[in-house]
């Protein structure tokens, strides 16, 4: 039997190279569960990535569109100190590149608007967010609507316009930004910013809690600036951004174009790097694994910190699902519901005054110094340890 045709869903070429394979996984990450028999419940699917030896993006070709969604769906890590000094950041850079010259910002996918207000606090503009889980009010100058774009917003697609963390999350990433593109009423007096997660530390890393099902693509800085060339779209600038692990995309509406294929050293090195990753991600997991044994052993507690993706892919292994006694956040939304599959209720941090952990887990490293500033307000001083 002839091996399957791994079509690349950026370029459309079917030249795809698998290498991993995950199992049994969620989903989805950001849709928590209201009971624990939903959440042991939840979709269960598998994850096959390939790399596209065509035009270097990364893809899940186990995608499924049918159990992925966005109503309810929050991952919104606004609470977080250090991620809203990125935001205020981001905010400040780009009313200055982008938003300042323009009487009106719309941001698609704006989750609950600190961006948007942001940017629309620092210039003066209008702001208009679009998303199915938006606030349900105006707030001043910035209003909301509640629902996907589409189409049918075409006519506010002027000045400036954002999308943040959600391109690589659609089955359909290239109809999405030729949509958006299609939509725009003035082409040269429109600007925008695009943003996603970068391939580049997950997989050179071996950071396997970060591959989840719900994302569709994966975008080095060059699959990137290739999409949106193809898309329409003048690409100005892709750089890291967020600790290194988002890229973020300064454009301008242009004609599409065709880009060229990956030269065969730029193929031969991301083969070689992305074939070491299951090794890397099999040895990520026997580390946690045999700390969280050991942890056992000796009757201590354990606690997890943080329940958005990383933290629902370390509790579906059994081992940690096992050991691991508390699953503690600091978004709201996410407290007192139920992780995929794991079945483990996410509190407050304020819950690890009374359970006293002995050892807790830090699902995401980068928030390290974040949260273990906040243990020490809570009077607790457990040892820590990153995912």
């Amino acid at each position: 039997m002839s091996p399957p045709v791994l079509r690349c869903p950026l370029c459309q070429t079917p030249d795809g190279w698998q290498f991993f394979v995950r199992a049994g996984v969620p989903a989805q990450d950001g849709v928590l569960w209201p009971t624990r028999d939903a959440a042991l419940a939840a979709p269960r699917v598998d994850t096959r990535l390939a790399l596209c030896c065509h035009c270097g993006g990364i893809w899940n070709d186990a995608y499924d569109p049918a159990v992925v969604g966005f109503t309810g769906y929050d991952v919104s890590t606004d609470g977080s100190a250090t991620f809203l000094h990125f935001l205020e950041e981001l905010a400040s850079r780009l009313a200055t590149t982008h938003a300042g010259a323009h009487q009106h910002v719309l941001d698609i996918a704006c989750g609950r608007g600190t961006l948007l207000r942001m940017l629309c606090g620092l210039t003066g503009a209008s702001g208009l967010g679009i998303d199915p889980n938006a606030p349900p009010d105006a707030d001043g100058a910035v209003r909301f609507i509640r629902d996907y774009f589409g189409p049918r917003y075409g006519r506010l697609v002027k000045g400036f316009a954002s999308c943040r963390q959600l391109i690589d999350l659609l089955p359909d990433p290239m109809g999405f930004l030729r949509m958006v593109r299609d939509c725009v009423a003035s082409p040269q007096q429109t600007t925008f910013y695009f943003e996603v997660v970068d391939a580049r530390p997950t997989f050179s890393g071996g950071v396997v809690w970060n591959v989840i099902h719900e994302r569709r693509v994966w975008f080095t800085p060059g699959a990137l600036q290739r999409a949106l060339t193809r898309a329409g779209f003048r690409v100005d600038a892709v750089a890291p951004c967020w600790q290194g692990e988002y890229l973020g995309a300064d454009c301008a509406a242009a004609e599409p174009r065709d880009t060229e294929a990956l030269q065969a050293d730029e193929l031969a090195e991301a083969k070689q790097q992305l074939a070491m990753f299951a090794g890397q991600a099999e040895s990520a997991t026997t580390r946690l694994v045999e700390a969280l044994e050991a942890a056992v052993a000796r009757g201590d507690r354990v606690a997890l910190w943080g329940a958005g993706a990383r933290g629902v892919m370390v509790m579906v292994n059994e081992v940690a699902s096992a050991a691991i006694g508390t699953v503690v956040d600091i978004n709201p939304a996410r407290q007192s519901l139920y992780l995929p599959l794991s079945g483990a209720r996410v509190e407050s941090p304020d819950i690890l005054r009374e359970s006293a952990p002995d050892l807790v887990i830090i699902a995401n490293p980068t928030y390290g110094a974040e949260i273990m500033a906040h243990a020490g307000r809570l009077g607790i001083t457990p040892r820590f340890m990153s995912a």
